[in-house]
């Protein structure tokens, strides 16, 4: 950080990949994670979220206008929001999905899972915007929300994946991270493996057709990435199914978190984090953002991730399983994180 004598020289572009591993590893944790999907919904179908929240618009408020200047330039917006997905390697369906919102002013990061399963209604702008690029959607737009990158390609995937959850949870996003799955295994690999600890009777699960064995013992284990990937896709016996599954990724989150953000294990792993995050990592957050946020990254640490799951509760409509949400419930939550 500038203006201290015991950290090292600045260099652009450690902290560029820095800043992207700590945006995007958090959907590593819960990478092939989500893949059975949650069940879900409720009977109304999604609108706008317009009669909630007028959309953000990047403007400061008055306390911030009290402290603008020139400065103001060199400094990010009091909330940026971002989106990181991971992508399956054949339909495109978005298996994991995060929405995040990190705030200047407290230095933390507040993350929301969206399950796979989460019901919507795709707008009808969006299902004519989709139908001129000659693509398929639902006349309806009746879909889960994981299959909305699918439907619209993987040209125009992020961007109407984004829109699609602006409109859901009333907010504007500012950069979004597309990530392969396969890279979930290499960057746990990579980085020695996590400790972590496995619940009473171990994990236990074969399933031919996925070509997945799970076989993980009782108490606190050492996992490699293959282990990795099954503690955080299993829920077997789990009393609340994917619910309880989230919650373990959640907590497999915090402890690959802490090895990220171990200077060392960037510095040591340089070279071949920049690789697997070339091949497996879209965005549109780019070097020229990085200044905006290069004095923050060494502030944070584990008590600056917050995580959650978006509110709601599995239901079966028209003998499909969804997740609906608890809209009385999100538009509290999208109030404390992102306004």
């Amino acid at each position: 950080m500038r203006g201290s004598k015991k950290n090292k020289s600045f260099s652009p572009i450690r902290l560029y990949f820095k800043a992207l591993f700590l945006s995007t590893l958090i959907f590593f944790v819960l990478s092939t994670g989500i893949v059975y999907g949650f069940m879900h919904f409720y009977n109304k179908p999604n609108t706008d979220f317009d009669d909630l929240h007028e959309l953000q618009d990047g403007q400061p408020s008055e306390d911030e206008g009290a402290k603008g200047g020139i400065f103001d330039m060199f400094l990010p917006p009091a909330k940026t929001n971002f989106l990181v997905f991971g992508v399956d390697n054949g339909s495109m369906l978005t298996d994991v999905i995060l929405l995040g919102c990190f705030d200047r002013e407290t230095k933390e990061i507040d993350l929301i899972s969206i399950p796979r399963d989460t019901y919507i209604v795709m707008s009808k702008s969006l299902l004519d915007s989709l139908k001129s690029e000659g693509r398929y959607a639902p006349m309806n737009g009746v879909m889960k929300i994981n299959a909305v990158h699918s439907y619209a390609g993987e040209e125009l995937g992020p961007e109407y994946l984004r829109k699609q959850i602006e409109n859901l949870m009333g907010i504007k996003i500012t950069y979004d991270f597309r990530i392969n799955l396969e890279a979930f295994r290499e960057i746990v690999d990579l980085l020695g493996g996590v400790d972590i600890e496995v619940p009473e009777g171990g994990l236990y699960y074969k399933d031919p057709y996925q070509n997945l064995t799970i076989s993980i013992p009782e108490g606190v284990q050492h996992l490699d990435g293959k282990m990795a990937e099954g503690f955080v896709r299993y829920r077997d016996t789990y009393a609340r199914g994917d619910l309880q599954r989230i919650d373990m990724q959640h907590m497999f989150m915090k402890e690959l978190f802490e090895q990220v953000l171990n200077d060392k294990n960037i510095v040591r792993n340089a070279y071949n984090l920049i690789r697997i995050m070339l091949e497996h990592v879209d965005t549109n957050f780019g070097i020229d953002d990085l200044p905006l946020y290069a004095s923050y990254i060494n502030s944070l640490h584990m008590s600056s991730i917050n995580t959650t799951t978006l509110p709601g509760a599995p239901q079966t409509i028209n003998g499909a399983s969804y997740y609906m949400p608890n809209r009385e419930e999100m538009y509290v939550l999208v109030d404390e994180i992102f306004y």
